[in-house]
């Protein structure tokens, strides 16, 4: 199931960097929902824990005075009940008022440049990198909401847009940082990578053999693009080396390295994309099992020149129902000639 999810991710993660992600990218965060919602105010509580009384307007027409009626008295989002004020927010279509967060006073011109952001499939490559630049300015903020905030639109954000931050970063900051943190760990060591100094560069090569040693995979995806970014084709031949090569690594070390390959050949820049494909393609000839995630990857890319590699595959039968789609996907779309011909010769083993 864990498997299956994360290729899921892969599948809808157009803009997010994966290396960032978990398996939650399809939670709603504060900052999405405030752009959806058609009025946002700050309210206060009344003796009814149904009842609020609005302090300000962010967004709408609802006034400074009014009540407003939750549908039930349940607080989502983790709502605090003894923090005032509330953010609430209520949707156009559910036509249905929400608590979506706790925020001080004195914030509500930032939740007003929130309200007005456009949604993520509507940016641009600039409007992109604008937006990071936009958080990463509120990333430590005093106030928690914005703080956490801030945090979930980054790592949410195409590695792309990052790339952008590097005259901003620094990184012994970011080390030091890297020392506390915990779900934050892969955005502050993709960040390390793109800052790309030589104190940032010990510490990732450190951090890198440590995990390699343990067959470490929480933070390995974001370890193995920041080394790539920081030693380029040198990185690649290294991870090559020490994860294809060696039959002692575990499916989910191969599998956060296919993610990293994804993040820096989605860029094509550190590391081209023909030389992510080629070790795709090396992948494939030593771990098939996983060759679901090498076909999303390249379905996305619309790179065709596998159909051979993926053939035998198909042939041989695949267990797993999610790679079985996910290599079928790739193969039906396919123009060449020799996937249309491994998919005939799957259709017919089905009738």
């Amino acid at each position: 199931m864990v498997c299956t999810m994360l290729m899921l991710n892969m599948l809808d993660s157009v803009e997010a960097c994966p290396a960032c992600l978990g398996t939650d990218i399809r939670k709603l965060t504060l900052v999405q929902s405030l752009i959806d919602s058609d009025q946002i105010v700050l309210a206060d509580g009344t003796d009814s824990p149904k009842h609020y009384r609005v302090l300000s307007t962010i967004k709408g027409t609802t006034a400074p005075g009014q009540i407003v009626t939750l549908l039930t008295a349940d607080i989502p989002w983790n709502g605090n009940p003894r923090v005032m004020p509330f953010i609430l927010s209520r949707h156009a279509f559910k036509q249905q008022w929400v608590i979506v967060g706790n925020i001080s006073v004195g914030h509500e011109a930032w939740l007003q440049q929130i309200a007005l952001m456009k949604r993520t499939n509507q940016l641009t490559e600039q409007d992109w990198q604008e937006r990071v630049r936009f958080f990463f300015g509120y990333l430590g903020n005093t106030e928690p909401v914005i703080d956490e905030s801030a945090f979930e639109e980054i790592r949410r954000s195409p590695y792309a847009a990052m790339l952008g931050l590097k005259q901003q970063l620094d990184e012994d900051k970011l080390i030091t940082l890297m020392s506390s943190a915990t779900d934050r760990l892969p955005l502050y060591t993709l960040l390390l990578g793109i800052a790309g100094g030589n104190a940032g560069h010990a510490h990732i090569v450190k951090m890198l053999a440590k995990s390699y040693a343990g067959h470490e995979v929480d933070n390995l995806a974001a370890l193995m693009t920041a080394s790539m970014e920081i030693e380029g084709a040198r990185g690649l031949a290294q991870l090559r080396e020490r994860y294809i090569r060696k039959s002692d690594r575990h499916s989910d070390e191969m599998l956060a390295l296919i993610t990293a390959l994804g993040v820096q050949g989605e860029v094509d820049r550190a590391i081209k994309r023909d030389n992510v494909v080629e070790t795709y393609r090396e992948i494939l000839t030593r771990r098939r099992e996983l060759a679901g995630y090498v076909a999303v990857q390249l379905t996305r890319w619309k790179r065709w020149d596998m159909a051979d590699d993926f053939a035998p595959i198909l042939s041989k039968g695949i267990p797993d129902p999610a790679t079985e789609f996910a290599v079928l996907d790739y193969m039906r779309m396919n123009p060449l000639p020799a996937a249309k011909e491994a998919v005939a010769r799957f259709d017919r083993r089905q009738r």
